[in-house]
C-alpha cells in the first residue's frame, strides 16, 4: 500500500552551477549523546552568491516528539521539532520525519559569503531520542559562465512490495538531464525506475539511506516501482531531483616544459595555457614517477583567463631522471577536469 507522497517544491533556472552534498548519517542523538556536528563543503565558492541553498534532514524516532536545535555556525535555523512532513509506520512502531529548510539568505550574509564550507550542528535538547538518518545539502552558486535547470521533488513516500508511484517532473520532452533518487529500505529491496525512454534497477541495502544517480532523456514523468518480494521493503523515498547544468569549460594544456638546476635541485618549469572559454577556480599540479607522487603544488585562487598562460615551477630531488607524468587537475564551481602529460628529464 502506497503511503505518503512526493511533490515538486522547487523548479528553477539560474545562471550558476550546482554543488551537492549527501551524507548517510545514521546516528542516534539523546541525552547521553546530545550533539552532532557535520561539515558542509561548498566547493570553489570564491565569494559567489547562492541562488539556492537547500537543506533537508530525515529523522526517525520510535517514541514521541523531541526537542532539538539546528545551527549553521552560530546562526539558529530552528529550535522547534516541527517536520515539513511525517509518516507513522504503525506496524514497525516507527515515526519518520522530513525537515526541509531554505537557507539561501543565510548563505548570502557577509559572514558566509567568503566561506568554502560551513558547520551544521544538530543538538538534542530533551524529549525522546531520535536517529538522524541522512542529510542533503544543495547549493546553486551564481556565475555567468554556467546555467542550471533544477527541479526538486520531496516528501516521504512509503512503497510496499509491488507498489508503484509516478512523479511528474515538469520538464520538457527530450530534456537530457541527471536524476538523483534518495531512498532507503527497512529490509533489502529492489526498485525499478522508468521514464518514457529510460529504465534502471536499483538495489537497496537494509537501513542505510542511499543516493543513486542516473541519466534521463525524457523525464516528463518518472515511475518508481518496488519489485514484488515477500521479504522486500518497505521502501522510503525521500526525494527525487532532476537537474541539467552547463558550464563554459576552462581547457588547460602544458604549452612548454623547461628544466634548470637550482641549489642542487632539479626545477621543472611548466608553461600552462588556457584554451577554454572561462577561467578555472583552482589548479592542482602533481608530478608522478611510476605512480608515486614526487611533488604537488596547489593554487587555491588562480588568475588564468581564456587565452592566458602562466608558469609554475616544481622542484625535484637530485638524481630524479627519466619519464615523469605531470597531472593537471582544475576545478570550476562543481566541475572537475584532469589531464596527464608525459615529460622526460635527462
Amino acid at each position: 500500500m502506497v503511503r505518503g507522497g512526493i511533490e515538486t517544491t522547487i523548479g528553477m533556472k539560474s545562471n550558476g552551477d550546482i554543488v551537492t552534498l549527501f551524507k548517510p548519517v545514521d546516528q542516534v542523538l539523546s541525552s547521553n549523546n546530545p550533539k552532532l556536528q557535520l561539515p558542509l563543503n561548498i566547493t570553489c565558492r570564491r565569494g559567489r552568491r547562492a541562488a539556492l541553498g537547500l537543506l533537508e534532514i530525515v529523522v526517525e524516532s520510535k517514541e514521541g516528539s523531541a526537542d532539538w536545535k539546528l545551527k549553521l555556525e552560530d546562526i539558529n535555523i530552528t529550535r522547534q521539532f516541527k517536520p515539513t512532513t511525517s509518516l507513522n509506520l504503525e506496524d514497525k512502531q516507527l515515526n519518520i520525519y522530513k525537515f526541509a529548510y531554505d537557507i539561501t539568505s543565510i548563505l548570502n550574509t557577509p559572514e558566509f559569503l567568503g566561506k568554502e564550507g560551513v558547520n551544521l550542528v544538530i543538538k538534542h535538547e530533551g524529549g525522546s531520542p531520535f536517529r538522524v538518518k541522512s542529510l542533503l545539502f544543495d547549493v546553486i552558486l551564481e556565475d555567468t559562465d554556467a546555467t542550471t535547470d533544477y527541479v526538486h521533488s520531496t516528501g516521504l513516500l512509503v512503497l510496499d512490495s509491488g507498489d508503484e508511484y509516478t512523479i511528474p517532473t515538469k520538464l520538457h520532452a527530450g530534456y537530457n538531464a541527471t536524476a538523483r533518487l534518495i531512498a532507503y529500505s527497512l529490509r533489502k529491496a529492489s526498485l525499478e525506475v522508468a521514464t518514457t525512454s529510460d529504465h534502471y534497477s536499483i538495489n537497496l541495502d537494509q537501513g542505510l539511506v542511499e543516493e543513486h544517480f542516473f541519466t534521463v532523456t525524457n523525464p516528463i514523468n518518472i515511475s518508481i516501482k518496488t519489485k514484488q518480494s515477500p521479504q522486500g521493503g518497505p521502501v522510503i523515498v525521500s526525494s527525487l531531483t532532476i537537474y541539467r547544468n552547463e558550464v563554459k569549460a576552462p581547457i588547460l594544456e602544458i604549452c612548454g616544459v623547461y628544466y634548470t638546476r637550482r641549489m642542487g635541485l632539479n626545477v621543472v618549469s611548466l608553461r600552462i595555457c588556457n584554451k577554454g572559454d572561462s577561467r578555472p577556480d583552482k589548479l592542482i599540479i602533481t608530478l608522478l614517477r611510476k605512480g608515486a607522487i614526487m611533488n604537488t603544488i596547489s593554487e587555491q585562487s588562480i588568475a588564468l583567463p581564456p587565452g592566458g598562460e602562466l608558469v609554475k615551477e616544481i622542484e625535484l630531488a637530485p638524481g630524479v631522471t627519466g619519464e615523469l607524468m605531470v597531472r593537471l587537475v582544475w576545478l570550476k564551481i562543481g566541475k572537475r577536469w584532469v589531464r596527464d602529460h608525459i615529460i622526460n628529464i635527462e
